[in-house]
């Protein structure tokens, strides 16, 4: 067995901080393109990993769609080429986000989530059990 969870948080982790530096540095496209085609070419080879049965064919539906994200992950920069972005700024940033409107509308998106994603749609559980009186 191989652990492609610890594999994945470990190869997204460093991706992620990568394409935050390449993006404050104002590498934009690099920071963009590096984190998709990271992501979605691992999707594609932990598809092969996994123990579990991922479709008839030899390649799953969703290794198609990393596929086809990656060819159209490369063709985005030269479609907004021209496009001026704003100056990173991580201090402002983080005062930006430290207000509490942000934090509560943030907390209320959150408890959203969880309440609406927390329920199981798919699978039910059911419980019984029954108290009686001890025999004579």
């Amino acid at each position: 067995m191989i652990p492609i969870q610890a594999l994945t948080v470990s190869l997204y982790t460093i991706c992620s901080l990568v394409s935050l530096y390449l993006f404050l540095e104002k590498y934009f496209g690099a920071a963009f393109i590096l984190s998709i085609l990271v992501t979605q070419l691992w999707r594609f080879i932990s598809e092969f990993l996994r123990a579990d049965h991922r479709g008839n064919g030899k390649i799953s539906v969703y290794q198609w769609m990393s596929l086809i994200s990656c060819v159209y992950v490369m063709t985005l920069p030269y479609i907004f080429k021209n496009t001026l972005y704003p100056i990173p700024d991580i201090v402002f940033g983080f005062k930006t986000m430290w207000q509490p409107q942000v934090i509560i509308f943030l907390q209320g998106i959150w408890v959203i989530s969880f309440l609406y994603t927390g329920r199981s749609q798919v699978t039910t559980s059911k419980i019984s059990f029954a108290v009686g009186h001890p025999s004579k």
